[in-house]
């Protein structure tokens, strides 16, 4: 049986476990949020209760991570039990492909030098995630103004570790193209471009972000869906977007999940990828990502095996 076969007959009869077994790619991971609630429990010794099923928008995720999950991040140790625990969660599901994001203003406040940070995820991908491909991500957020993450990423970037580079955070709180000189100098070392557009914001928004920091892909870009001029610009210049179903169904940007839109950006031509996001928050692997999409009645499960099987062809940059 070929992994195929195995893995349409998994979603046909809903075997997560056999799911779990079979090569997956994860593309939107934030690795301080990447492990799951159970094990962060362990880890620290604690007992949080999950977020709430459904939230009003991003600020009230950032509000409930600030209370819960902040507080037991407070020195180095602590920072590297957080990224020891994604790495755990992606190699219990299975993922062989995985870019997850660390970022700059974070590990500025627990190394003095950007080697002993990846010195450590040498390491703990190793130790952790012994069968997956780990190509290290570089992100910050918007609450850190552009000339400030410049200064920040900068000695991480040059360090000829990090293959991809990730603006994230409240989409409208500083322009994209305030970001530039940073992203130009992470495509001169060769690293794929990445920003989150088009979760919170407008379509043209997305085609904003693309063309003025070059990107090579989107993280979420659903509401794309909402214009054919913008999926038309996505799918002819080869943009891929990170999709991460139950993150846009929790944030209440997608209803519920027969209605995401990942369908119309699939059938429009855009290539897609499906992603956990931040699976503190959101508790769904990859593996349940695909059947909860499959069980929608979303995708078939032969779609969602070409989507799966693309993503691992694609997911390095030439």
């Amino acid at each position: 049986m070929t992994d195929s076969s195995e893995f349409i007959k998994a979603l046909e009869t809903g075997n997560l476990a056999a799911l779990r077994r079979l090569p997956k790619g994860d593309f939107h991971n934030h690795g301080v949020l990447g492990g799951s609630l159970e094990v962060f429990n362990k880890l620290f010794d604690t007992d949080i209760t999950p977020a709430p099923d459904k939230m009003r928008d991003l600020d009230e995720m950032q509000d409930w991570i600030h209370a819960h999950i902040m507080p037991y991040i407070f020195d180095r140790h602590t920072y590297e039990l957080t990224l020891i625990a994604a790495f755990m969660q992606v190699d219990f599901d299975g993922v062989t492909e995985l870019e997850m994001s660390i970022d700059a203003n974070i590990s500025s406040k627990f190394y003095d030098f950007p080697y002993e940070l990846t010195e450590f995820l040498e390491k703990a991908s190793a130790e952790y995630a012994p069968a997956t491909e780990f190509h290290a991500e570089l992100g910050i957020g918007k609450k850190i103004e552009p000339k400030l993450a410049h200064e920040k990423m900068l000695p991480f970037i040059d360090t000829g570790y990090f293959q991809s580079i990730d603006l994230y955070g409240v989409e409208d709180l500083q322009e994209s193209k305030d970001y530039r000189k940073t992203w130009m100098h992470a495509k001169s070392k060769g690293m794929k471009l990445k920003a989150h557009a088009g979760e919170f914001c407008s379509a043209e928004k997305i085609q904003e972000a693309v063309e003025e920091l070059e990107l090579d892909e989107v993280q979420h870009g659903i509401t794309a869906a909402t214009s054919p001029k913008v999926m038309k610009f996505l799918a002819d210049n080869k943009i891929r977007l990170n999709i991460c179903p139950t993150s846009n169904v929790m944030l209440s940007r997608v209803s519920e999940m027969k209605a995401h839109p990942a369908r119309i950006l699939y059938d429009n031509g855009i290539q897609i990828t499906i992603n956990t996001d931040d699976m503190i928050v959101f508790n769904q692997g990859v593996s349940e990502e695909f059947l909860n999409l499959y069980n929608a009645g979303v995708f078939s499960a032969k779609e969602l095996d070409d989507i799966r099987l693309s993503s691992l062809i694609s997911s390095h940059k030439d």
